[in-house]
């Protein structure tokens, strides 16, 4: 056994050993703590790095994505610039600064590699020589007259001539007095003078002719009032100057004239089996305005109100009086399908086509593209079928063409899903979604030859109004706007019948206008 001695050394060795354990263990935690430490800041850092990673991926696929939508936008700005008459059938008057104007309804003829002007064979057209000479005037030298080759005075007459014959006008004011007598009825005593209109009752005034070219040039050449009076002080010498005022007053003396005409005109459009109408923005007096076009190849009714709405539809009592056997041709007004209405709807094709073409210029998606050559195609089918007095296309046909354009509009769909455009989808979705849900009367004519096929006889009852705009501004007030309307509703349907302008309207201001029944008289005006 050892002694106690030996233990005490034995157990200061075994502290000393527990002591340098405790250091070692110590150091060794404190290694691991560094350790440690040195880890988790490495594991920040990689954390950070990874978030600053995750960052710059966001930040790319941001940029990537302002790179596709700017792209988009070129595409979409490309589009917008490329947009002209020729292209998407734009107004001519809203054609951007360098682009071509086109319209198709004054040449729709495709382009040939012939020459411009009369081809072989074509007949010149010459005025015929008149019957009855009103002037002459002879072209004899006299002493001052010069050889026109060497400037001599010796000229001796050949004894031939040769005779040209010219048509001119020569405007030439009338001053015109007239003489009216005065009567007394034998039986009241009423004294009276025989034939004294109320507008003659001053001592000197301005003949009906002066009124009825003065009316034209402002209401069909939309002339304004200021260069009215300029051109009858040109043509007369300045013997005939209306005053601005005067000329101012011409369309409400014409209006308080019209209110039977319209009446009864009113009633005749009411019977036809097919009326057109569209409506187009005026400006009266700063503020917008709507003037309105009903009527077809033989009538024009137009009205005028201070908003473009249903409730100016119903004043002017036109659609809410059509029954289900009559249509309406429109420029797809949703109005139109008011459950207040009777009639039956016709949609414009050429508004169809030209949608059909600028989305598809916009998208680049071809389906509409063929979808509008085959309208086009169709019609001009029609067009000869009619001609070789065919009254319908067969059945077959109608069938064939149903699939052809079901089959298009399923691949429009699907492309319109696959590639969807950022700017222009909605509206290609939008526009096939229409065609869907109006197909029976966008395509009426195709089963029915006596239907048309566009609105374009409203466009052009419609667009001397806007031309009006452009020269006069605007109405001064809704009243005048009125006016306006009532003598173009009876210039135009005059026009439309062959009775000359001029002479209509010095009937108008004589207070004998041309009647409904004179233009209609084979017609029930009942």
């Amino acid at each position: 056994m050892d002694s106690l001695g030996t233990l005490s050394v034995k157990y200061d060795k075994a502290c000393k050993k527990i002591g340098d354990l405790k250091t070692r263990l110590y150091d060794c935690n404190e290694e691991l703590k560094s350790k440690k430490q040195k880890l988790e800041y490495r594991n920040n850092k990689i954390a950070k790095l990874k978030q600053l990673c995750l960052e710059k991926d966001e930040m790319i696929r941001n940029l990537n994505d302002e790179i596709n939508r700017l792209k988009d936008k070129i595409e979409y700005l490309n589009a917008i610039s490329n947009h002209d008459s020729t292209t998407v059938g734009i107004p001519t008057a809203s054609t951007p600064i360098g682009k071509a104007k086109y319209n198709s309804s004054i040449n729709s003829r495709e382009p040939t590699d012939r020459k411009i002007g009369g081809q072989p064979g074509h007949s010149k057209s010459e005025l015929s020589i008149p019957d009855d000479i009103d002037e002459e005037i002879e072209y004899v030298a006299d002493d001052a007259t010069e050889c026109p080759k060497c400037g001599s005075h010796e000229l001796v007459f050949t004894g031939k001539t040769k005779a040209v014959y010219e048509k001119t006008i020569s405007i030439k004011p009338i001053n015109l007095k007239k003489v009216f007598y005065q009567y007394q009825c034998g039986s009241c005593g009423t004294t009276f003078f025989l034939g004294l209109k109320p507008n003659e009752r001053s001592a000197c005034h301005y003949g009906t002719a002066v009124q009825a070219v003065g009316l034209s040039l402002m209401n069909t050449c939309n002339v304004p009032i200021n260069k009215v009076k300029t051109f009858f002080e040109g043509i007369t010498n300045g013997e005939i100057s209306p005053s601005e005022g005067y000329l101012a007053k011409l369309p409400m003396i014409a209006s308080k004239k019209l209110s039977e005409f319209r009446i009864v005109l009113k009633n005749l459009m009411l019977q036809r089996t097919l009326v057109y109408w569209d409506d187009t923005v005026i400006n009266i007096n700063t503020k917008k305005g709507c003037l309105r076009f009903y009527g077809d190849e033989t009538l024009s009714y137009y009205t005028a109100h201070e908003k473009k709405d249903l409730e100016g539809i119903e004043e002017d009592k036109v659609l809410t009086l059509l029954t289900e056997e009559q249509k309406t041709m429109h420029d797809h007004n949703k109005v139109n399908y008011n459950s207040k209405f009777k009639f039956g709807n016709l949609e414009c094709n050429q508004h169809l086509q030209r949608d059909l073409k600028k989305i598809a210029i916009d998208t680049k998606h071809d389906e509409l593209l063929e979808l509008k050559d085959l309208i086009s195609d169709t019609i001009h089918k029609r067009k000869e079928a009619i001609n070789k007095g065919e009254t319908r296309f067969s059945d077959e046909f109608i069938e064939n063409f149903n699939k052809k354009v079901n089959d298009i509009l399923n691949r429009a769909e699907k492309r319109n899903k696959k590639d969807y455009d950022a700017y222009f989808g909605r509206s290609e979705k939008t526009l096939i979604k229409r065609i869907r849900d109006y197909y029976d009367n966008y395509f009426a004519w195709v089963s029915d030859f006596t239907l048309p096929t566009t609105n374009n006889l409203s466009e052009r009852g419609l667009r001397v109004v806007k031309s009006h705009m452009r020269s006069s501004g605007q109405f001064q007030n809704i009243q005048n706007a009125q006016y306006y309307a009532d003598a173009k509703t009876y210039i135009e349907t005059c026009r439309k019948n062959g009775i000359n302008e001029i002479y209509a309207m010095i009937r108008l201001y004589e207070g004998d206008p041309i009647t409904v029944k004179e233009i209609f008289s084979g017609e029930d005006l009942s």
